[in-house]
């Protein structure tokens, strides 16, 4: 039927890594190639009625903590036990290698190091990496710091730039707590061929609304949320913090760019650290008026082409989703933006 291929969207693509010199992890033994690469399938498939992708990497289901109930013969490794996580210094052996190195994508610094980049285990993005900003076992949001975050963005802002050379947009986040498979800080970075759904529909309204009023819908939302006061935050040399007007979650908050770049690469160094600043003087302010440690970090980007667009960092504690959320998209939040502005200028006032 002429139909089927429009309902049956599939894109097949793979994810290549290198084993730990600690020996290939029980379970991914069927996925090595003769060249000694994990090969892992990976199928991206679309929703029947929506633009949503589901991203399927069968050896995910190995890994160690998985959901699925089913075939975990990976070693597990506690969460947040420092003996045994796989991310601390000298446990360099158990983490996987790029392949364009045979070690790290990037190391820096010695004895011990201060950042270092290696690829995922159980990739589901293109070049998926994880960026494991400092030695020291870090888990809660209380211990970020800007000198260690500065060098994670720096390694970021390579890879971006590299991996938009090839045509890609990048996806960089941070799962913090519950969310995360290990305790340890850690940022993950990869790539995607196309433009993700969630950035979609974002460039979508930012394009339609510099069509309809002539200007960018950032310097927009910011002008205006300067002069109605309610939900600003604070801003620093290149960055605004706000508590954006209608939140998917209780504690939402963004830090945009003010300037008219869209990606990461076209960050500067000294702007990549205002930026590393700001994000540990929000996170911890976040912690102040919450107690809550569980917490995702997205970073919205484009490659430069997207002009409509604007670099911005979306911060989220997370909240459990009921079926309004998740099945129809009607999200309920208990806390209005405006209080959680008002909480946060008083924590952070000495910043701004």
């Amino acid at each position: 039927m002429s139909w089927e291929k429009e309902l049956f969207w599939e894109l097949q693509e793979e994810g290549r890594v290198v084993p730990p010199d600690s020996g290939v992890p029980n379970g991914l033994e069927p996925f090595l190639n003769e060249n000694g690469v994990l090969i892992q399938p990976i199928i991206r498939r679309r929703h029947y009625l929506t633009k949503d992708i589901c991203h399927m990497n069968v050896a995910r289901a190995k890994r160690p903590g998985n959901v699925s109930g089913r075939g975990a013969s990976a070693p597990a490794v506690a969460k947040d036990d420092p003996e045994r996580c796989p991310f601390g210094p000298g446990k360099e052996a158990m983490t996987p290698r790029w392949e364009g190195t045979g070690s790290d994508y990037v190391r820096i610094g010695t004895d011990p190091w201060q950042v270092r980049s290696f690829p995922n285990l159980y990739p589901w993005m293109l070049d998926h990496l994880n960026i494991v900003e400092t030695p020291l076992h870090k888990a809660s949001s209380q211990e970020v710091d800007p000198n260690e975050e500065a060098l994670a963005l720096q390694v970021a802002a390579q890879y971006v730039q590299e991996q938009e050379l090839l045509g890609r947009c990048v996806v960089l986040f941070r799962n913090q707590g519950l969310s995360a498979s290990l305790a340890h800080f850690h940022w993950q970075i990869g790539s995607l061929s196309y433009v993700p759904v969630r950035e979609a529909e974002e460039l979508s309204r930012a394009e339609q609304f510099h069509r309809d009023h002539g200007m960018n819908i950032f310097d927009a939302i910011l002008d205006a949320e300067r002069r109605r006061g309610e939900r600003l935050v604070g801003e620093n040399a290149a960055f605004s913090v706000l508590a954006p007007f209608a939140p998917r979650t209780n504690n939402e908050i963004w830090i945009i760019l003010r300037q008219a770049a869209s990606s990461l690469s076209q960050i500067s160094e000294t702007d990549r650290r205002n930026l590393a600043e700001i994000l540990c003087v929000s996170i911890k302010g976040l912690f102040a008026i919450s107690g809550n440690d569980d917490l995702f970090v997205i970073v919205h980007q484009l490659p430069p082409s997207y002009r409509a667009y604007r670099f911005h960092v979306e911060l989220f504690p997370v909240k459990p989703w009921s079926g309004a959320e998740r099945g129809f998209g009607e999200l309920v939040v208990e806390k209005a933006p405006e209080d959680t502005a008002t909480e946060l200028r008083e924590k952070m006032k000495d910043v701004f």
